[in-house]
């Protein structure tokens, strides 16, 4: 599957939304997008994972590297994910190094609303 990746400008933050598979393959559109929000003349970036079906490790990498870019020019930076997504950032730890949250307006830089940080029980 093909990875679309569009960005647009909220308020005071870039949200790069994408949708289909960030693999291998397709996580440089992604890292693309991602730089170019880090240009952005915004506050912060949010990642918008809710139209992704499948992430693997080389795109978890790029997260990463957005986050890190981001906080060194001194940028919120966060994702939103949910369901297995949001798990699979919980149990890799990725989740303390990114705010996670199960929407836009909850993610970089606002904690989660509480009932959405019970939808996933830490244990």
């Amino acid at each position: 599957m093909e990875l679309d990746v569009r960005t647009e400008v909220r308020g005071d933050r870039t949200v790069v939304a994408a949708q289909g598979e960030i693999d291998l393959t397709s996580c440089e559109t992604l890292r693309r997008a991602l730089d170019a929000a880090d240009d952005a003349a915004t506050s912060g970036t949010v990642v918008d994972l809710t139209a992704v079906s499948f992430i693997d490790s080389t795109g978890l990498s790029v997260l990463v590297d957005g986050a890190r870019h981001a906080r060194g020019s001194s940028r919120e930076f966060g994702v939103v994910a949910g369901g297995h997504l949001r798990e699979l950032l919980r149990i890799t730890g990725l989740d303390t190094v990114m705010d996670v949250g199960p929407t836009v307006d909850s993610a970089g830089g606002a904690a989660p609303p509480v009932s959405a940080q019970q939808d996933a029980p830490r244990t």
